[in-house]
């Protein structure tokens, strides 16, 4: 067989495609690329670019799999409407899968006969090259819960696992590299053969691995940082001093749309997400951002949290995290999806980070720093279905008894005895408890041997109505009813001392305070009637008072991006007790929910951040699409007294509804449906549930004890 039967069939596949997609009504490669993602999957999925150039004939697809995926989602259509995907083993798809072993058969012969394949530029996953270049993501399974707010932190020491010193030169390293091109591509030498040549001193280099291929890329008005391929090898991003990242065709070297915007400083860091569907940029304005290859726009908001230039960002094996260093000294891990930030920031260098990188199977993360050292930081969690939640220790489970017998354990003498316990808290690592009691006062508590730690925080001169920690464990947020004179305070919860002045600025007491997501902001509901945003950092408020409530304020919570604050009022029409705000400008979105027969009395939100559950006097509870602000299906029914606390669990399988009656009722949010029978073990009211972060205990507050169930 001629190298030029390659390209004959190479144009005949090209021409074949181009048919079926005028026969199926000409959609746009964004359309294809869209429909193809949402019927078939993102395993398989082509980039714009890439199926320009098969469309072409100028390209083979880098799979048959690759091939499948195009011309299913191509049959998905009739006449530019779409249809039901067809099956993989659909007789139709029979003649492409002939062409392309037709075209593996003619790939395979020019390899044979020459040293260069005939499309050495063209990605190619059954070789054994490739699968030493382009290694597949294995799969995470079996991988442990997180067990700490920051999920790379080996719990026992609070620590990084290792920190590596006596790095290997640049020269070294350089060796060891040049070693493992070699044994990659002359698989037929010897064993002694290699080593023989790793150990040879190399004089001269009379054949070189790589070949330049064209003329330069050339658009940027700034040096080059950084660059990032496409897993297919189909694109290349590169992030420079003009502020700009451009996205390259690998094929024509020719500059795909315009230039990527958005940073107010030069782009040190670009990553491409394995799944080829983001890219991350990090800028040396202290910001990431997320842009959807298919679309070139920005998806989400700015990832904001280091307060210095961002010099590294990479993905995990899975695309579900991103980890970003920054000159702060600190290493930050995001959720992919939510954009939110996953615990708090890991920190132990003694200088700015200059490089972050997962191992293949995505359990460790290492980070490389000016301090001239690596550490290592393993990852407790496991698949995480809600990475941003830590798991409670083993040791805490252990002494927890089964929620399935209904058996609950205690946290032990003394609480806040005779005084009802009236708000309640897990810390972000799960090895602490908070409550706030009548008695004007907060405890801490170990959660494994559910022993009080040290004196009660006081200094309160009202019951204490809430308690919240920051993301990172290291704050303690109290509020206290009626008490018109800074209702809000600060707290060190391993010190147990208070944190500067008083948060002022109500003219009344406060019944619910949290922290975002982010730890930017804390938000705080009034008997005032209003709502007020604060900088933790400096106690100052942020703009404005939130109005519009007729009643005091009895609960706030944030969604799981910051971005959505949800505030629930004790009085006023049945139909304007709850709101949605606008974080960024403080403003409403749209009206009140209406759906409850009666006033509203807590809420929560979903961590996925698409659900909203609100507690109401009329004895439901109503979930709510956030995206739409209308309720889902009819309201949860099952309590015989109006209810008093919502909460979801962490990984979102859970919604724990706490009564005025002294019922606790689980319910699965997806079906919503009740789980089991009501938990029993308190006959007050119950004034707060909340789930632990890794949403194996549950912990009630009714009358003068707390109740853990596991």
């Amino acid at each position: 067989m001629s190298d030029g039967r390659y390209a004959v069939v190479l144009r005949e596949l090209g021409q074949a495609l181009s048919e079926l997609k005028r026969e199926r009504g000409a959609p746009s490669y964004d359309r294809i690329r869209a429909r193809g993602v949402k019927v078939i999957g993102t395993a398989s999925a082509l980039s714009k670019a890439s199926m320009s150039e098969m469309f072409a004939g100028r390209r083979g697809p880098a799979s048959l799999d690759r091939l499948l995926w195009l011309v299913r989602t191509l049959l998905s259509y009739d006449d530019g409407e779409e249809g039901d995907p067809i099956e993989r083993r659909d007789p139709r798809l029979q003649p492409w899968r002939e062409q392309w072993h037709t075209l593996e058969a003619l790939r395979a012969d020019a390899r044979r006969r020459t040293s260069v394949p005939e499309d050495a530029d063209e990605p190619h996953t059954a070789t054994p090259e490739a699968a030493v270049l382009l290694p597949s993501p294995p799969e995470l399974v079996g991988i442990p819960r997180p067990s700490s707010a920051s999920p790379w932190l080996d719990k026992r020491r609070r620590s990084p696992l290792e920190t590596l010193h006596d790095l290997p030169t640049p020269a070294s390293a350089m060796a060891t590299e040049d070693t493992a091109v070699v044994s990659a591509l002359e698989p037929s030498a010897s064993r002694s053969e290699q080593e023989a040549s790793a150990t040879e001193p190399r004089t001269s280099s009379p054949t070189n691995v790589f070949a330049s291929l064209g003329d330069p890329l050339t658009g940027h008005d700034g040096p080059i940082h950084s660059v990032a391929f496409t897993s297919d090898g189909s694109l290349l991003a590169t992030g420079s001093h003009d502020r700009t990242v451009r996205l390259w065709d690998t094929a024509t070297h020719a500059s795909v749309g315009d230039p990527l915007t958005g940073h107010t400083d030069k782009v040190w860091s670009v990553a491409i997400s394995p799944d080829g569907q983001v890219l991350a940029t990090g800028s040396n304005d202290g910001t990431v951002r997320l842009w959807d290859i298919a679309t070139h726009a920005p998806a989400g908001v700015l990832l904001t949290g280091h307060d210095e230039p961002i010099h590294s960002v990479a993905f995990s094996p899975d695309s579900s995290l991103l980890a970003t260093g920054s000159n702060d000294g600190a290493v930050r891990v995001w959720d992919v999806a939510t954009h939110a930030s996953v615990g708090g920031p890991l920190i132990s260098h003694d200088g700015p980070i200059y490089s972050v990188a997962f191992s293949p199977d995505g359990r460790l993360l290492a980070t490389g720093s000016r301090d001239k050292t690596v550490r290592l930081w393993a990852q407790m969690a496991g698949p995480p279905l809600v990475a941003q939640h830590a798991a409670l220790p083993l040791a805490a489970r252990a002494v927890l008894y089964g929620m399935h017998c209904s058996r609950p354990s205690t946290l032990g003498a003394p609480l806040h005895t005779p005084a009802d316990v009236r708000a309640v808290a897990f810390s972000p690592d799960g090895n602490l408890i908070a409550t706030g009691g009548a008695d004007d006062a907060i405890r801490l508590w170990d959660a494994a041997t559910r022993a009080p730690l040290g004196a009660p925080l006081t200094g309160h001169s009202d019951r204490v109505t809430s308690v919240a920690f920051f993301p990172d464990g290291n704050l303690l947020a109290s509020a206290a009813a009626h008490e018109a004179e800074g209702p809000v305070r600060l707290w060190d919860p391993f010190a147990r001392t208070p944190m500067g002045e008083l948060v002022t600025g109500h003219t009344d007491g406060v019944w619910s305070v949290t922290f975002s997501p982010d730890g930017r902001l804390l938000a705080t509901g009034s008997l005032d009637e209003t709502v007020r945003l604060w900088d933790p950092a400096t106690r100052t408020p942020i703009g404005k008072p939130l109005t519009g409530h007729t009643g005091g304020v009895a609960s706030v919570a944030f969604s799981s991006d910051g971005r959505i604050l949800a505030t629930v009022a004790a009085a006023g029409s049945p139909y304007e007790t709850v709101r949605l705000w606008d974080v960024a400008s403080c403003t409403p979105i749209g009206e009140p929910l209406t759906g409850h027969t009666n006033r509203a009395t807590s809420v929560a939100f979903s961590s996925d951040g698409r659900l909203l559950a609100t507690g109401s006097l009329d004895e439901t509870v109503r979930l709510w699409d956030v995206s739409t602000l209308t309720p889902i299906g009819e309201p949860l029914t099952g309590h015989n007294e109006w209810i008093s606390s919502v909460a979801f669990s962490p990984d979102g399988r859970l919604l724990a509804t706490g009564g005025a009656g002294g019922a606790v009722r689980l319910w699965d949010p997806a079906t919503r449906t009740p789980l089991g029978e009501p938990l029993t073990g308190h006959t007050d009211r119950v004034a707060s549930v909340v789930f632990s972060p890794d949403s194996s205990v549950l912990a009630v507050a009714s009358g003068p004890k707390v109740l853990l169930y596991a």
